[in-house]
């Protein structure tokens, strides 16, 4: 399984790509939440890089997730909440791959995804 995937010209992922989705890739540790801040990540320019740090996330993910598939004693944490985080435009502050779209409720929203 991939996050993303590029074929000639063409990226393939679950959501959209846009301006604040491109190039970023969440930090291993981002947590399933509503942050009050952005949680950290790093940009990659190079879309064949980006698509494979991506890919490497999910699979880091998968792997935290069946090491700690439990939450902790604290019921703070649990393995892959990454994954959980990457599919939540909230958790990830608008920039997911997964959940993001040019529309919701059937109406664009942004005058870059109208364009």
């Amino acid at each position: 399984a991939d996050v993303a995937v590029r074929l000639g010209h063409t990226l393939f992922v679950h959501g959209a790509v846009d301006a604040k989705t491109m190039q970023f890739v969440p930090d291993d540790e981002t947590a399933f939440c509503l942050p009050e801040e952005p949680q950290p990540g790093h940009f990659v320019p190079d879309v064949d890089d980006w698509t494979s740090a991506l890919n490497s996330l999910l699979r880091r993910g998968l792997a935290a997730h069946a090491a700690n598939p439990t939450w902790n004693a604290a019921r703070t944490r649990r393995g892959g909440e990454v994954l959980l985080a990457l599919q939540n435009r909230d958790a990830v502050s608008g920039r997911s791959i997964v959940s993001n779209c040019y529309c919701d409720g059937g109406v664009i929203d942004t005058a870059a995804a109208a364009a």
